[in-house]
């Protein structure tokens, strides 16, 4: 045993769990293991520890699979970072009124935990404090909690409900990330700021109502949520990030308040059972693939103050039959309607400038579609796989245009019916265009 171990066991590592073996984590405060019971007594705050293969730095790293059952003594105030990390035999905890502080990452990965019940005199749940606690079921939380750390119940995969007090202000990052039991929460009101990833891969929760303090719904919030139905805005949102509910497979329909501004790149993704959306006046931008994906997306109109459709912005929108587009859009981005098979027609805006690359690519009942003389930039494969569209008239503004990638090589149907007014350059070739 090295001589400066600074929590003095007084056994070797080896010894049964039938024999007691004692600690001193302070000189106030010492540790007993007997017969699979941990106790921690004493007057103050647990040091904290590091999770390291050594005892020098995590006392009974050799032993923490002996115990079944911390018992902290009152008199404890704090129980230090890691202190029970990796005690995957542990399924009982008792947590005294003394204890104000649980520091981070204090019972993570104890995988046999099932019950735990915060006193109230604990605040502040630490970043990881049961992060993967995979067969925790329930969680008393005090009604003095003001904030839930990050990745504090992250996959707690058996964790079916919570209860959030009304005192919690914060849920942080990846706060209920992967709870994949999870099928009701309450988010009280409360609340001024859920993190990113917070409830990223809870499969099984169903309803959502967020409170009105939320102005901001953060990247990837909701993603992969696959059972989300219902999900209730409040009237003060102003953005909903990157991915916040991509993946929600089983959402429906939502309505997006008039504070909204923007919606980031992915927002709606992959919601394949999303059949109709409101977007307001307010909006400003549409993220890149924001809606991509949505199978069931049948009609969409974009709002006023929008000036570019991002790139992918509706791709595989397969059931999409109907967009209108106001004159404020200036911008198409790459593959922006790509694959929207069922898209008929399209009624571009006068204000048009630029078509991006594959733009309307894989659009396989377009038939026909004229570019505004607004449009300079014509971008490669805009219209590639596009078998049914038999005329197109393109005007002399364009400045920029490839004349065999537009459309797919070799299709009769569309060459004859091409008229090129007034063009200032164009490549054509012959080889592939027959």
């Amino acid at each position: 045993m090295s001589d400066n171990n600074k929590f003095s066991p007084d056994l070797p590592p080896s010894h049964p769990s039938s024999e007691a073996k004692r600690w001193e984590l302070s000189p106030q405060i010492t540790a007993t293991l007997k017969d699979s019971v941990l106790t921690i007594s004493g007057q103050g705050a647990m040091p904290n520890f590091n999770l390291k293969n050594n005892d020098a730095d995590y006392p009974w790293y050799f032993e923490r699979l002996l115990a079944t059952t911390v018992e902290i003594t009152d008199g404890i105030t704090g129980i230090g970072n890691f202190s029970f990390n990796e005690f995957h035999n542990l399924t009982t905890v008792s947590i005294p009124p003394s204890v104000v502080r649980i520091g981070k990452d204090a019972f993570a990965f104890c995988t046999r935990l099932v019950h735990v019940k915060i006193p109230p005199s604990v605040t502040i749940l630490e970043n990881g404090v049961f992060n993967g606690c995979e067969n925790l079921v329930s969680v008393e939380l005090p009604p003095s909690l003001t904030s839930i750390g990050e990745s504090c119940f992250c996959d707690c995969t058996s964790l079916a409900s919570i209860k959030i007090p009304e005192t919690v202000t914060t849920i942080d990052d990846k706060a209920f990330y992967n709870c994949s039991a999870l099928t009701s929460v309450n988010i009280p009101t409360t609340i001024t700021k859920i993190g990113i990833y917070a409830f990223c891969r809870c499969g099984q929760l169903t309803s959502v109502e967020i409170p009105p303090s939320i102005q901001r719904i953060g990247i990837a919030t909701f993603l992969k949520c696959s059972a989300l139905k219902s999900v209730q805005l409040p009237p003060q949102l102003t953005s909903i990030d990157i991915d916040a509910f991509g993946e929600c497979s089983s959402l429906t329909s939502i309505k997006i308040p008039d504070s909204v501004t923007s919606i980031g790149s992915g927002a709606f993704s992959e919601c394949t059972s999303l059949a109709s959306i409101e977007l307001p006046p307010s909006i400003e931008k549409l993220g890149a693939f924001a809606f991509g994906r949505c199978l069931r997306l049948v009609s969409i109109e974009i709002p006023p103050l929008v000036k570019k459709l991002e790139q992918c912005c509706f791709m595989n929108c397969m059931s999409l039959t109907s967009v209108k587009i106001p004159d404020s859009v200036t911008e198409f981005g790459i593959m922006v309607f790509a694959n929207c098979v069922n898209l008929t027609e399209i009624e571009l805006p006068q204000t048009l400038t630029t078509i991006g690359y594959a733009a309307f690519s894989g659009c396989s009942n377009l038939t026909t579609i004229n570019i505004p003389p607004s449009a300079i930039y014509f971008g490669l494969r805009i219209f590639h796989k596009c078998p049914n569209l038999r005329s197109i008239k393109i005007p002399g503004t364009i400045r920029w245009f490839t004349f065999y990638m537009p459309f797919e090589a070799g299709d009769p149907n569309i060459g004859p019916t091409i008229m090129c007014e007034n063009m200032f350059s164009y490549e054509i070739n012959f080889a592939e265009w027959k």
